[in-house]
């Protein structure tokens, strides 16, 4: 079963371009043979503190695993890491996936993130190449 995500952006940060950070969600999700349920587009200033729990409740409700946007700085560290213990966030420009620190048999550190980098399924080449 193929993994579901969902895009973010946030227009003021991608300025012009959003429709080719939008477009490169999508292609980074299809490289990772994930199926974007949607991409949410939004306002730093319309959302406010209350974009994080509308992101959980997009991902919980689209039951996503992961959460692609165009950079980090789409996420202030705050957000980044409550996100993370929703589903994994993937920049579609350092190709990282940031996801909870797994601490073995003791489960989830909830607090700490960790960062990995990301390896394209068999036979697909990374953005660029």
């Amino acid at each position: 079963m193929r993994r579901q995500a969902i895009g973010f952006l946030r227009r003021d940060v991608s300025g012009a371009n959003w429709q080719n950070d939008e477009a490169a969600i999508h292609a980074i999700a299809e490289e990772c043979d994930t199926c974007v349920a949607l991409v949410v587009l939004a306002d730093s200033a319309r959302w406010g503190d209350r974009l994080v729990n509308h992101l959980f409740n997009l991902t919980y409700g689209e039951d996503a695993d992961d959460l692609i946007v165009p950079t980090i700085d789409h996420f202030d560290h705050s957000e980044l890491c409550a996100l993370v213990k929703m589903a994994d966030v993937i920049c579609v420009d350092t190709r990282k996936r940031y996801t909870v620190a797994f601490k073995g048999d003791d489960g989830y550190d909830l607090e700490q993130v960790v960062v990995h980098d990301m390896v394209p399924p068999q036979g697909v080449s990374p953005l660029g190449q």
